[in-house]
Formats: C-alpha cells, structure tokens, sequence
C-alpha cells in the first residue's frame, strides 16, 4: 500500500493505539470488509509495518553457548528454589545471578568469607559457576519488593473503582508510581510518571538525601513549576507515610511511556503459539484474536482441567475459543474456564472440549517467516524462570518465532488503569498485535526440548513484556504440564 498523503501519517499512527488495546472492536468486521479504502485499515496495516520492522531479532547462539546458557538457567532455578525454602545463610548472602555472555551463570554473594561459595559447591552439581562479590539479598529484597508492589497494585484497584482512599493517595496514585528493581545492589527505585514540562523543571531543582526535591536558587522557576515539584515532594511523602518508609529505597520521575504496556490483541474475524479467536457472541462476528500460550493443567472444583494458558486481556470467562476466525461449531477448540488480570498475572485457561484436537506440546510456529518450517522445539511439560540474560524464545500468531534476552525479572508497569508488577522484560521487541498470550519459552541446543517461562503480553519502549509461568502457577493455578 502507498500512501499519496503524507501530511495525514502523523494522524493515521495515533488512530493504531487505539487499535491495538481493542477499544473498537465492533470496527473489525467492517475493516475487513473495505481495507483498501478504509483509513482505519490503512492505520492498522501502518501500524503492522511498525512492529515488524522494530522486530530486531537476537543473533541465535553457537550450539554449545546455547548448552550453556539453557544449563545456567537450569542452575539458577535450583538456587532460587534453594533460597525460597531454606533460611541459611545462603538465603542471607545470595545477591543474584546473571548469564554472561558466553552462556555460564554467573553468582553475586555478599559474604565476608568463602563459606556461601563453598557451599555452592559442595552441595549443588553445577559446573563452569562464576563467583562475583554481591551488595545485599536477593531474598530479603524480593520480599520488600513484592510487599510494595501489592500495596500499589491494591491502591490502583481502590482508585479505579471510587473507594474511598485520602486525597493524598489519589493524588500520588495519578502519577502512577512503578517500582523498578537494581539487580546490581537489590535496592527499589519508586517512580513517578509526569509530563515532559514537569520533568524539566524537576532537572532544574536539587534533590536532599530523603529523595525529595529543593528549587536551586541559581534557578528560575514559574508558579507552575513551583506547583509540580510541591506535587512531587507530596507523593513522596504519601508513599513513605501509607505504603513503606526506608532509607534505602530512592525516588525519580520518568515522562517517557516505558511504564505503560501496549496489551498485544487484536480485534478480528492452536500447538503452544498457534493462532486462537475468542468470542463473547460468534454470532456477532468480531473477537480478539490472540495466540496459545503453553499447555497446562488446571483445578476447578476439585475437578482437574486439561487445556492452555492464554492472556486474560480479550477474553472473559465463558467466551468460546475457536480456530482462526472459523466459527463452525465443529472447530470450536473449547472455553474460557478462567482468568485473572492483576498484580502479576493476565492469563486465561483455555479448557478444550474438542476430542478432534489433542493438547500437543510442539511449538507451532518454528520460523521467523510465514509459510518456513523447520524442526521445532518440544516443551517437556515443567516450567521454570529466567535469569537475566536468559535467551528466550516466543512463538506467536504474527510475529512468529523472535529471541531476545532477558532485561530485567522485576518489571512494573501500568497497563490501562492496572498496576502489574514481577514481570520479565526483554531487550527488545518481541512480538506485535495478535501474539498476546504466545507461549515463551527456552531451550537447549538443537532446538528439540524447551521449559515454558511464561506468556507474552505486550509491548513498552521498544522492549516486550512477559508474564512469568512461576506466578501463573503460583497466583492462578495453572501448571504446564
């Protein structure tokens, strides 16, 4: 498609927004119907063009990088359990762990003698450890994190529908604090969402050693931005006084949109990342197009479910799940039994109910282009979490098979008015409008066996965000089996 008006793009781009979270569904089957001459088709096709072409596909290891790599994962998830089920002193002095670029795991404690270090070896089968020194526990910062994060998460909730919280929180919670984890030392930065304006007369003051902020009388200010750092002093305050007051947590501000999600469905007339359609009503016509994440089993009423994870944005319990945009009761795949989207889950159980398909555990799109096949992985069935730098593999509906590593294993953001948090975020885009709810995964060499590490949800600042198989597990139930 060619566009002959090109003073219209900057108006075509801001209409894809909206497109991509679904706020006109009913529009879909009309777009179909009239895409050549449609400008909101042409926005949606612009928009298509954008994704893919910001799509930066990681360079795929050499095979035994890739061994070591997927093994250092391995490793650092029998750490972690170590550190979540026994209070030892390694539970005090772990300080994290990262993949170096050569594929081995690397291991930050924090103790004044060899004893952590030590006992790593003596007591875990592991190979090829790199021991660097750390600051601080993982544990213990984990655990102040996922305190503060609920505490957000539950704030936001009482916002968004009229409780009754004081004016200060409401005024705080407009700025739409979001933690952000340093792995390098385990402290939290809380941050603040302002405009572009406010932030510049922010970078204009001084900061005192309680985070908050000081005019700099070298400086000129207006009123307005008198106001916006009194507005900013003030949720500092509220979040010390009604969420967690301690010395080593620090403040910032941030005008661009990287703490705000771009939940990845489409609205339009499934093997783990096959393509899926869920609909309110068939009849209608329209739904959410959107791509199978891994399968799983899931306890209903004391009753086990066979089935798989999907996001839980663009879908409700009871929709029907259908393939493609088919919907003939014979392809019916089956129904929402499930769905949760909060804190850190958005996911949906899919039970399937159609005895003509079987719940296969073979990615189903195994190339980065339409129409190539090669071998593909096959998940055995467990899950496990990534580190920071693991390699991770997403197979979804549009954008196919991407890789990219991981960025960080303690995002938050804000996706519409829900606060989300304990996320995985990539070091680049990985999927587009569609892929919502791919399954993501890693793997050894050779591609023939992967472990699910979560499901795709959207889009931030040129990096993709995953919700983690752990929390599905642990939060809703689901477990890959």
């Amino acid at each position: 498609m060619k566009i002959k008006f090109f003073g219209i793009i900057s108006v075509i781009l801001s209409f894809t927004f909206i497109l991509s979270v679904g706020i006109f569904p009913s529009n879909a089957a009309a777009l179909n119907e009239s895409k050549d001459d449609n400008i909101f088709a042409c926005a949606e096709e612009l928009k298509n063009e954008y994704i893919n072409s910001a799509l930066i596909q990681a360079q795929p290891m050499d095979a035994d990088c890739e061994t070591r790599n997927y093994e250092a994962t391995i490793y650092y998830n029998q750490i972690i359990e170590h550190i979540d089920t026994y209070n030892d002193e390694l539970r005090s002095h772990f300080s994290g762990a990262k993949i170096n670029d050569e594929g081995y795991l690397v291991i930050s404690l924090c103790c004044e003698t060899d004893f952590c270090e030590n006992y790593i070896k003596e007591n875990f089968d592991f190979q090829n450890i790199i021991f660097e020194k750390g600051k601080g526990s993982y544990y213990y910062g984990q655990q102040k994190l996922n305190e503060i994060n609920k505490k957000i998460a539950s704030l936001q909730e009482e916002k968004v529908n009229g409780k009754n919280i004081n004016a200060d929180e409401k005024e705080m919670m407009e700025l739409y604090p979001c933690t952000k984890y340093n792995d390098e030392d385990n402290t939290i930065t809380i941050i603040f969402s302002v405009s572009e304006e406010t932030e510049k007369a922010i970078e204009k003051s001084i900061k005192d050693k309680n985070g908050k902020l000081a005019c700099d009388s070298k400086a000129q200010y207006s009123q307005s931005e008198i106001s916006e750092i009194k507005k900013y002093n003030n949720a500092v305050d509220t979040f010390k006084s009604s969420i967690l007051n301690e010395p080593d947590i620090s403040y910032c501000t941030n005008s661009k949109s990287e703490y705000i999600i771009e939940d990845q469905a489409a609205t339009e007339p499934w093997r783990p990342g096959r393509k899926i359609m869920v609909y309110n009503n068939p009849n209608e016509g329209t739904g959410s197009q959107l791509s199978t994440g891994y399968r799983a089993k899931y306890k209903d009423n004391g009753v086990i479910y066979y089935g798989f994870v999907t996001c839980g944005h663009g879908t409700s319990v009871g929709n029907s799940v259908y393939m493609e945009n088919d919907t003939d009761p014979a392809h019916k795949l089956g129904v929402i039994l499930a769905r949760s989207y909060e804190n850190t889950i958005d996911v949906s159980f899919i039970r399937m109910t159609n005895s003509g398909y079987s719940n296969g555990n073979a990615i189903y799109y195994t190339s980065s282009q339409p129409g190539v096949t090669r071998p593909g992985t096959v998940l055995d069935g467990t899950q496990a979490t990534a580190s920071l730098n693991s390699q991770i593999y997403k197979s979804g509906q549009t954008t196919y098979l991407t890789i990219g590593y991981v960025n960080s294993t303690s995002f938050a953001a804000y996706s519409g008015n829900v606060y989300f948090y304990d996320m995985l975020l990539s070091d680049r885009i990985m999927g587009g409008s569609g892929d919502s709810g791919a399954v993501t995964y890693i793997t050894n060499t050779g591609t023939v066996s992967g472990k699910a590490v979560g499901i795709y949800k959207g889009n931030t600042s040129n990096k993709s965000v995953f919700i983690k198989a752990s929390n599905i597990k642990a939060s809703f139930g689901a477990e890959a089996y």
